[in-house]
């Protein structure tokens, strides 16, 4: 298991297990939503977690000056909740 920092090499994978998800996690992957999002990631501190070489989750989040932590998004893929990634992520 990895967890690292998100950079640009995780956009595609990430954008699409947002997508596999469905819902109105939809909306940061559509048209409209897409480029706004990845700024929105790149701007944020967003972390990753990969397990054997698959994108299990993400969590994107705002320091406000090292006193708080604001969670913005949190998501494990589906086949990989159970197994502790949103725990370890946070």
């Amino acid at each position: 298991m990895l967890i690292k920092r998100y950079s640009k090499l995780d956009e595609v994978p990430l954008i699409e297990m947002i997508a596999e998800e469905g819902g109105e996690w939809g909306e940061y992957c559509g048209a409209n939503g897409y480029a706004g999002y990845v700024k929105a990631l790149e701007a944020s501190l967003t972390l990753v977690v990969y397990d054997d070489g698959m994108l299990c989750g993400y969590l994107r989040c705002r320091d406000d000056d090292g006193f708080d932590v604001y969670v913005y998004d949190l998501l494990v893929r589906k086949s990989q909740r159970g197994k502790q990634f949103g725990r370890l992520l946070m």
